[in-house]
């Protein structure tokens, strides 16, 4: 019966992690990821939404771009069910919708770009501009294939890069 309860109510997020962030703020992307990893083990908790954003990112860092999708495509959905932090959803959204161009999914970063220039337009942010020229970018007869291509692999370094370990401190 315990179970039924807790499988029946929502989970309940978890503060943000504050080794987490010490850890990525630091550019240990190793350590935020296996430190992420320890925090699955409280049941009927989920992990802060910055703090799941700072693990999607060092994935990112550390090139698992596939897994990196995943976890920021699920926070995504988690976090456009709440209110209250629209910084961090705009954010979100240009890492997700950059991370699906760079992977050569244009019809899913064409869609979280647009979503982006809506709601940076609705919440007086500023942040279209980016997305506006990734959106002209995506147009049929945009690019050629191969420099599309050569953009992909562009910005897929763009978003691993670490000034610490890519040598400039």
């Amino acid at each position: 019966l315990v179970e039924l309860k807790t499988l029946s109510q929502p989970a309940a997020a978890a503060p943000a992690d504050p080794q987490i962030k010490a850890a990525f703020e630091s550019g240990d992307y190793d350590q935020v990821i296996n430190l992420y990893a320890q925090t699955g083990s409280t049941p009927g908790q989920v992990a802060a939404a910055e703090t799941t954003f700072q693990y999607g990112q060092a994935l990112l860092k550390n090139h698992q771009e596939a897994e990196a999708r995943k976890v920021l495509a699920e926070l995504l959905a988690r976090m456009r069910s709440q209110k209250g932090q629209d910084e961090l959803l705009l954010q979100l959204l240009q890492t997700a919708a950059d991370l699906n161009f760079a992977l050569e999914s244009h019809d899913e970063a064409r869609k979280q770009y647009e979503e982006l220039v809506r709601l940076s337009i609705e919440k007086g942010a500023n942040k279209e501009e980016w997305a506006g020229l990734q959106l002209a970018a995506l147009q049929p007869g945009g690019a050629a294939p191969s420099e599309m291509k050569e953009y992909a692999t562009l910005l897929r370094n763009y978003l691993a890069f670490s000034p610490k370990r890519d040598g400039y401190n």
